[in-house]
């Protein structure tokens, strides 16, 4: 019995202290509920890629006759760099254009005659097969030598030069290598929970790591699959415009911008974490109401309300720890995010 009377006594006193039925005023600050302009974002590390590059090497084995390049140039598109020693090709496809000649030459003869009716069908149909037949070996002839021949596949700037004259190169020996540096692409890694972002629409600024200057990107294609090891999803973008200081194999860093909109938010310090959710103290009619939210995404210390809240009521940041629901309080302060509570609260006590 007295232990039953003990614990009321107790219980009394501790409800008394914490404001409630009428009691002290708990001290609190408050901020509003304010509505904000806010993007989802997601920060990722790109490797800067040329708009093109290739390592130029030969298709057959033979001896450099000749180079026509210097390191770093820029060249056009078929532009000859390379020529491989071709002497034995070269006689090939001239004899081959002789034969050619020759087979053409019967060929109108035996037309002549046919059309006289001094030769037959068949003499005809052979003398058409033998002159194609001679044709099509012109063509091999010089595909042979075409392939001594290295050309510049695209425009652009040329890299180090892997070879030199007289040297005995082997197929698919590097040569040099040949980029395109009009355009910069970005290769990154975007992780799964945003791949849901992607068919919304993205918004996408690169920087480099070391500049706080932005520049637009365009999204130019994505991997069909995840990488299974880190569920990530592989993303090229395309840079709008040059950026000066940034060459293939660097680094950039990729902002990605998602969903923009007006939404609510709170300071993070008003929030109540619970097993079930997050709460927060509401002061309506100089009283704490316990209120029940769900929030979303969190930026600088302030956090996106999408249920519970209305703009323009204000929530309890400070003192909600001496709270019950329904406690009386008294308002010390409105926060207003432009110093922190710490500081607010230093000023009140000092009287500033």
């Amino acid at each position: 019995m007295k232990k039953s009377i003990l614990a009321a006594l107790l219980l009394s006193t501790a409800w008394a202290a914490s404001g409630q039925g009428g009691g002290r005023a708990a001290s609190v600050i408050v901020s509003a509920v304010q509505t904000e302009e806010l993007v989802d974002r997601h920060e990722a590390l790109a490797t800067v890629l040329a708009n093109e590059s290739i390592t130029l090497s030969s298709t057959v084995d033979d001896t450099v006759a000749a180079i026509h390049f210097r390191e770093g140039d820029e060249v056009k598109a078929g532009q000859i760099l390379v020529e491989l020693t071709q002497d034995e090709e070269k006689a090939a496809w001239e004899a081959a254009l002789a034969r050619e000649a020759e087979k053409r030459s019967a060929l109108r003869r035996i037309e002549e005659l046919r059309a006289q009716e001094l030769a037959s069908a068949a003499q005809l149909d052979l003398a058409r097969a033998e002159m194609n037949s001679a044709a099509a070996e012109v063509r091999a002839r010089r595909a042979a030598l075409d392939d001594r021949i290295i050309r510049a596949p695209f425009a652009g700037v040329l890299g180090i030069r892997e070879v030199s004259p007289g040297a005995y190169v082997r197929a698919g020996d590097a040569i040099t290598s040949l980029h395109d540096l009009s355009l910069f692409k970005l290769e990154f890694s975007l992780p799964e929970s945003w791949l849901a972002a992607l068919d919304d629409g993205l918004e996408l600024v690169a920087r480099r790591p070391q500049s706080q200057t932005r520049h637009p990107a365009v999204l130019q294609a994505r991997a069909v699959q995840l990488d299974p090891s880190t569920r990530s999803l592989r993303l090229r973008a395309l840079l709008q415009a040059s950026v000066a200081g940034v060459a293939p194999g660097g680094l950039m860093l990729v902002e990605l911008r998602s969903r923009p909109r007006q939404t609510l938010t709170v300071h993070e310090a008003a929030l109540l974490p619970a097993a079930d959710g997050q709460r927060v103290y509401l002061l309506q009619e100089g009283k704490a109401v316990l209120q029940e939210v769900r929030i979303g995404a969190r930026r600088k210390g302030r956090v996106e309300i999408i249920e519970g809240l209305n703009a323009g009521q204000q929530v309890i940041v400070h003192g909600a720890n001496k709270l019950r629901p329904g406690s009386p309080v008294q308002v010390l302060a409105v926060y207003d995010g432009s110093m922190p509570i710490a500081e607010l609260l230093r000023r009140q006590g000092s009287g500033e």
